[in-house]
């Protein structure tokens, strides 16, 4: 479940809190959301459309199937959220540009997620 490794990062971090999550309905990776909500210490959104309009959300972490990146990121930055998205980050190219132009139109940034880059393999690969 890569939600626990951004948990671990989020929490080690002063300058960030976790104000929610949202799971899809019947995913096998996390079966009880509002256990995972508990041990995160954070609200469960009844709908990704929840958690983008909540004015508490400055950032949204899209972790889910690559499938839905595309969708949920631009539901997000149109809403004015800044987005953090897992990779691979889309299904095609024009996805991902699809992404570019939404975060340049609402003025937020989208990141594409390389946890990788700062691992000390990769690192010494530099």
């Amino acid at each position: 479940d890569i939600s626990n490794l951004h948990w671990e990062a989020i929490r080690k971090s002063s300058d960030v809190e976790l104000v929610g999550l949202w799971n899809r309905p019947n995913c096998a990776i996390v079966p009880d959301p509002q256990a995972k909500a508990e041990e995160y210490r954070c609200k469960l959104y009844t709908s990704a459309e929840a958690l983008a309009k909540d004015p508490d959300v400055q950032a949204i972490y899209v972790l889910t199937n690559m499938e839905s990146h595309c969708e949920l990121a631009k539901m997000a930055m149109a809403a004015g959220k800044h987005v953090y998205v897992e990779k691979p980050v889309g299904s095609t190219a024009a996805e991902i540009e699809d992404m570019r132009m939404a975060a340049e139109r609402h003025g937020v940034t989208c990141m594409p997620g390389h946890n990788y880059l700062y691992e000390p393999d990769m690192q010494r690969m530099k």
